[in-house]
């Protein structure tokens, strides 16, 4: 009989062993596929991990999507009202209508119906023409044309805007409870029970449109001459900072021009020289 060596039996083992398991893999898997589609759904779903996972992804599915196509859905639409809305402004602003918010509660005691609505009329077409709003220079001017507001007044109602640069101040633009208020504060009823709304509400939508139309070139030219003259504000500590930083950069300025003379005096030695 012919003899053969443990060495020889053995030197291949593990390439066995690999190939025989892989023999093994290759008949699962055709005998999987060899079984109907329900068979393997069931086979799938009874294990444990892929179970657990597909149970909840069905019970989030079931309970998010509503919440993720509303959400895909208000997001689409408000896309939409937001170009149609910079469309209308930019080519016809003349079809948007304002109206007021349902928290306006503002009553008025001395003017009527019809005078709010006016001055409602007059505040909403400034908030649309001008482009920072019905500002309270604009206010300003047309109370001062009237004869309706000191200086005293003036400083106190661009004070209360909040801000402190005479820019921000003048060109700030006041709500319209803040301006009815002011308006119905300028209203005067004398013994007779005689008031001057209608001559101050006329007068006011009067000089409202004479000042309109070149407004905003006027206050570039005032908030200039203003700033140069305060340095934009009337808060003195904001002035002293102001005027501080004005010096040192006048220092700056005249050092280097004074080093700029020596150094030109110094080339023009050396090149005599």
């Amino acid at each position: 009989m012919r003899q053969f060596s443990f060495d020889r039996l053995t030197v291949h083992y593990t390439q066995r062993k690999a190939m025989k398991l892989w023999i093994d893999e290759l008949r699962q898997r055709q005998a999987h596929q060899d079984k109907p589609f329900s068979q393997k759904c069931m086979e799938f779903f009874t294990k444990k991990k892929r179970r657990f996972f597909y149970m909840l992804m069905l019970y989030g599915l079931y309970h998010y999507y509503r919440r993720i196509t509303n959400f895909f859905r208000t997001r689409k639409q408000r896309t939409i009202n937001k170009y149609k809305k910079r469309f209308i402004t930019r080519y016809n602003p003349k079809s948007i209508t304002f109206t007021l918010p349902e928290s306006f509660q503002y009553k008025p005691e001395k003017l009527t119906q019809e005078s709010v609505n006016k001055l409602g009329a007059c505040f909403l077409d400034g908030e649309r023409r001008l482009k920072n709003g019905f500002s309270r220079q604009l206010i300003i001017n047309i109370l001062t044309a009237l004869g309706k507001m000191d200086e005293n007044q003036q400083k106190e109602f661009l004070s209360a805007s909040g801000y402190r640069t005479m820019r921000k101040r003048i060109l700030c633009s006041c709500n319209m409870k803040e301006f009815l208020e002011l308006i119905e504060s300028k209203i005067v009823v004398d013994e007779n029970g005689i008031s001057n709304e209608a001559q101050l509400i006329d007068g006011f939508i009067h000089e409202y449109n004479e000042e309109i139309d070149d407004f905003e070139d006027r206050v570039e030219k005032l908030i200039k001459e203003i700033e140069l003259k305060n340095l934009g504000s009337h808060d003195e500590e904001l002035n002293k900072e102001e005027k501080k930083k004005r010096e040192e950069e006048k220092k700056l300025e005249k050092e280097a021009a004074s080093n700029k003379t020596v150094e030109d005096q110094n080339n023009a030695q050396n090149a005599k020289q």
